[in-house]
């Protein structure tokens, strides 16, 4: 018949014998934890101190005119949150590659350490200056020592020692190089080329900091420009400040203070000075695009007057006739009219033939510039820049599979076809006007017929020096237009906090941190080391590990681990957990053979408890009452009557030599009701021996109400 009840308490998991374990390895414990937090203590001296440096950016809606593609929209300016889109690129802008590139070429690609267990960066603390010959080295990977450190080694103000091995980048050839040289003298090994110059403090050192000096070992590394770029891409963190509002912190941590705060106020000079040549690069292709044809109408102006002059010369005349002023005077009038419409109608020639041959719109210039007022083409050109701004900005992040790159990729195709469309349109009404000027003016020629020859080939040459000069008026009015909103462009972007530093103390290393850190540490690898050797561990340690292997064996009781390391300890606790598990050991010894006197414990191998087992059992027996012998017949290491420090006395083999008398065998072991007994040392036992134990336990036997012996493993 099953027994549920048995299955069910073997599957139960054995907490507390868990809990022994554990406690058996606090030796474990204690050396890791101690390990530990020797390392932390190494750690926290010697790692060089790492600090956190952050600015803060706030970023408004581009407004009216002043937007990212200005001169587009005369809709007055008004404040209000910027969308998401734009905000979210703003951020990603601030950790470009080419703006954070053009911060490390200014910070500079040469790391200066002061060397040690840990090496620790020197930024403008360095003793000495390194400079690069760009005119000598290539700077390709492959040729150029990245990333390996040139030691340095004062001699004296005079000349240095310069030790370097190392491979290159991307060849992988290993490279070596070694030498005494006098500062500012160029030193060249393969294609690298360089000098190292002392700086004006060091030559100023005496005493104890000239051997100071002396006694540190410095060295120099040359950076990767692009890897240290990508190196600051990735451990900038850039965060909102608040949910609804449009602030962001960016946070740089490093080794070296002043290097992160200078790098992250050059970034920010950069990141607005990007913005605002964004902002103003329209206005500047408008302006150039104007002084060009300002530079075309002046000459034709100076033709024209130089004509007029020539004409007057050659036919004596000085003026025109009061009949012909008037009349050039409304031609003029009327060419002026048409100026502005061969203006506007310039504007949509060259927007179609830009449409039509470019698809990057970041060089498209503003209507506004050549003074169209349609709202149509304002709106339109403005959400054209808008969106190839955005486009680029999800080209940079590598976002082409996002589903919103292709959605603005159609937006833009069909926002260039709809201006297209519209410019036929607008083309057409702005030939009908011309037309319709052109016909008034041919009408005024009519009218000038009547006037002299002379007289009215001169009033031709003036109207169309007239109608230049006021082309050319028209033009600078533009021109002055736009200089006045470049100048008057302000960025969307503001620094609100420049870059400083968060803390006095450094974020790493912290000595709360590392302290909890090599605890933590200690406490995992300890217990990661305990559970991997019980994991692996055969021994047996509780009873159904026994009866798997003996399904027949009959278990007496179980001994848990205890302080009480001697067997003299045990009378002064007769309530303790092993004084109860010792005297439930006896008690089922005795239930199951009532009539045996002599029990034997053995185990395994050394050191598994067998003579602690044995000497407990033998006091706990004395304490219950019952006269008790303890026989030690290990005969490899006896160690019984040591357990008890009791006097040696004579052993069982020493008898049998010596023809002793077999009462001197045994001793007292100074607990009351107890006896020892030893069979004394032996490489080997033999019969003989063997028969003169079993006849000393014969002729004990009635002396006593039990005999424990403790064997051999």
């Amino acid at each position: 018949m099953i027994n549920e009840q048995e299955i069910l308490r073997q599957e139960e998991v054995d907490f507390r014998g868990v809990l022994n374990r554990f406690k058996r390895g606090w030796p474990v414990v204690l050396i890791f934890l101690g390990f530990w937090l020797f390392i932390g203590l190494v750690f926290q001296l010697t790692f060089p101190p790492r600090f956190s440096a952050k600015t803060t950016v706030l970023i408004d809606k581009p407004k009216g005119v002043y937007d990212p593609n200005t001169m587009v929209s005369t809709i007055p300016s008004f404040v209000r949150q910027p969308d998401d889109y734009y905000y979210n690129n703003q951020k990603v802008v601030m950790r470009s590659f080419p703006i954070v590139n053009r911060t490390v070429e200014s910070i500079g690609s040469i790391k200066y350490v002061q060397q040690g267990l840990f090496d620790r960066e020197l930024y403008k603390k360095t003793p000495f200056k390194v400079e690069l010959d760009s005119t000598y080295m290539s700077f390709t990977p492959h040729k150029t020592p990245y990333g390996s450190l040139f030691e340095v080694s004062f001699n004296n103000f005079d000349s240095y020692e310069l030790f370097c091995e190392g491979e290159y980048p991307v060849s992988k050839q290993e490279f070596g190089f070694e030498g005494t040289f006098s500062f500012g003298e160029w030193v060249s090994f393969d294609d690298t080329k360089f000098k190292v110059t002392l700086v004006d403090s060091v030559k100023a050192l005496q005493g104890e900091a000239l051997e100071d000096l002396y006694g540190e070992d410095y060295g120099f590394t040359l950076l990767n420009p692009i890897a240290q770029t990508l190196e600051y891409i990735n451990s900038m963190e850039i965060e909102q400040e608040e949910l609804e509002s449009t602030v962001f912190s960016v946070t740089l941590s490093g080794s070296a203070p002043r290097k992160q705060v200078d790098f992250l106020g050059t970034l920010g000079d950069y990141f607005i000075e990007d913005h605002i040549n964004l902002k103003t690069q329209m206005l500047k292709l408008a302006i150039g695009y104007l002084e060009d044809e300002l530079a075309s109408i002046s000459n034709k102006l100076e033709e024209s007057e130089e004509d007029i002059e020539l004409f007057k010369t050659e036919n004596s005349i000085t003026s025109i006739n009061r009949e012909g002023s008037l009349l050039l005077e409304q031609s003029v009038k009327l060419q002026n009219d048409k100026v502005n419409f061969l203006v506007q109608g310039k504007y949509y020639d060259y927007l179609e033939e830009f449409l039509q041959n470019n698809t990057d719109y970041s060089n498209l210039i503003s209507p506004q510039a050549f003074g169209v007022k349609d709202q149509l083409i304002l709106r339109l050109t403005e959400e054209l820049a808008q969106m190839h701004q955005e486009l680029e900005y999800y080209e940079d992040m590598g976002a082409e599979s996002n589903p919103a790159y292709n959605q603005l990729k159609a937006g833009i195709a069909a926002n260039q076809q709809t201006i297209l469309n519209s410019i036929q349109g607008f083309k057409s009404s702005n030939k009908i006007l011309i037309d319709n000027v052109d016909k008034r003016i041919k009408e005024l020629d009519q009218s000038a017929k009547e006037l002299p020859a002379a007289q009215r080939e001169l009033m031709e040459l003036e109207r169309f020096f007239r109608m230049n000069e006021s082309y050319y008026t028209a033009l600078m009015e533009r021109k002055s237009d736009a200089e006045m909103t470049l100048v008057s462009t302000q960025p969307n972007l503001r620094i609100i906090e420049p870059a400083y530093l968060t803390s006095l103390e450094p974020t790493l290393p912290w000595l709360p941190i590392t302290f909890i850190a090599a605890i933590l540490l200690g406490i995992v690898f300890s217990f990661g080391y305990l559970i991997f050797i019980w994991v692996f561990n055969n021994t047996i340690d509780a009873p159904r590990e026994l009866t798997r292997y003996i399904p027949n064996a009959r278990i007496a009781g179980e001994v848990y681990h205890t302080n009480i390391s001697k067997p003299t300890e045990l009378h002064d606790y007769p309530n303790s957990t092993l004084a109860n598990q010792l005297g439930t050991v006896l008690f089922r010894l005795n239930r199951h053979n009532p009539k045996a006197k002599i029990f034997a414990l053995s185990s395994f191998r050394d050191k598994e408890g067998k003579t602690f087992s044995s000497t407990m059992l033998a006091v706990q027996s004395a304490l219950s009452g019952n006269k008790t012998l303890l026989l030690d017949a290990n005969l490899i290491n006896p160690g019984v009557k040591n357990a008890f420090r009791a006097s040696q006395g004579v052993s069982l083999i020493d008898a049998q030599l010596n023809n002793a008398d077999i009462r001197d065998v045994i001793t007292p072991s100074g607990q009351q009701g107890l006896d020892l007994a030893s069979v004394g040392e032996s490489s080997q036992f033999t019969n003989e021996q063997f028969n003169s134990m079993m006849s000393f336990l014969e002729g004990v036997r009635d002396q006593y109400d039990l005999i424990i012996i403790d064997t051999s493993p």
